[in-house]
Order: C-alpha cells, then structure tokens, then sequence
C-alpha cells in the first residue's frame, strides 16, 4: 500500500522528496486491513468454501472489451513473451470450478491499465467467490453478510433492490424501456451533479485547512 509512483513519486506534486519514501498507509490502517481480511477467511473458513491462488499473469489478455489488461514481459530460453497481468481471477476460477472444485474464493491483487482515481488505483484487492448452484437471491445475502463480517458490524442494515426497482426509485428511468439517447442524457446529468459535489466538497475541505 505504498504509491504506485514508486520511491519519490510525490516529488513532482510539491512533497518533501526526502519523505516520499514513506507508506502512504499508516500502520493504524495496515492494521485495520489485516484484520479485516482476517474477519473475510474467518467467514469464509466457516461455510466450508475454499481459498484458492491462481497465476496473476497469463499468454492471454482480457476477454471483457471494457477493461485493458497491464502487459510484462517475459524473457527465456526460446525468446521473449508477453504476459498480461490479470484483471481478475475469473477465468482460472472458473476452470477450477469446471474442474469439480466446488465453493471457492480468493483475494488477490489484479491490474487495469488506463484506469486511475481518487480511490481507484491500476493496482488494487480483489475478492471474488463462487457458491456453484447457489440461487442470486442467497448469494445476495451471503454478500450483505460478508460486508458486515468484513467491517465488524453484524447489524449493519441492508436493502434489497431489483435493477429495475433502482433505475426507477433512484433515477427516475425505467431501463426496460427507456431508449439510448435518453438514458445518456440521465448519465450525463449525473456527471454534472457529480463534479459539482466534488467541487463543493473541494472548496469545503480548503476552507477547514485554511
């Protein structure tokens, strides 16, 4: 959990080059981690669903035309290769689960180029688990239930909402019939709303620093 930048990687933006070489986590928050993914293997360990570790890199990039897989390379006897780091664990997993593997799960790290934000790094934690011939509506409580095990809090409500329900309540679209154009112009109000939050939320947090 130290900057993607690499050692100095700060510098550029006007931090002290010699503390750049600091986590940018704090051990309070190592600890907090620690413990949460313990809480995840705890819970997981419980219900009898098996972890499980799948190569990060493979010959082939992502088949999911939304996300761009990081590439490396690979040198040895025969020549070079490339080698495309995952995006997620899916595809190994589900060889695994083809396999007669049964419920699994794994937390591992996984990579997308061309994607970085304020909570949203190229490199991040993933959780993924499968429970073969489990119904979506339990497998929809088996991930309010792991939230709640993973934060700590076992009464941490939770609201069941179908996609349809959400387009409607939420947004005021009916996603069964509302046609492209109107859909994009709702995506880009939304955005509209959502910088001008973080552009409040902004002027907020100066005004406290000042």
């Amino acid at each position: 959990m130290t900057d993607p930048r690499g050692p100095g990687g700060g510098a550029a933006e006007g931090l002290d080059p010699a503390g750049s070489w600091r986590p940018a986590a704090s051990a309070q928050t190592l600890r907090e981690r620690a413990t949460l993914l313990a809480n995840v293997r705890a819970f997981f360990a419980e219900g009898g669903v098996l972890e499980v570790e799948t190569p990060i890199a493979s010959r082939a990039a992502a088949t999911d035309p939304a996300l761009e897989s990081l590439v490396t390379r690979w040198s040895g006897p025969g020549g070079r290769q490339p080698l495309y780091l995952q995006t997620s664990p899916e595809f190994p997993m589900k060889r695994l689960l083809a396999a007669g593997l049964g419920p699994i799960y794994q937390i591992c790290k996984v990579f997308r180029d061309g994607e970085r934000g304020r909570l949203h790094h190229p490199e991040f934690t993933l959780l993924e688990w499968y429970r073969p011939g489990w119904s979506y509506d339990r497998l929809m409580d088996e991930v309010a239930e792991v939230v709640r095990r993973a934060l700590d809090r076992p009464g941490l409500a939770i609201e069941h909402l179908t996609y349809r329900g959400l387009f409607l309540d939420r947004l005021g679209v009916d996603p069964w019939s509302a046609d492209p154009r109107s859909l994009r112009d709702k995506a880009r109000e939304l955005t509209r709303i959502g910088q001008e939050l973080r552009r409040k939320r902004a002027l907020i947090i100066d005004r406290q620093e000042s």
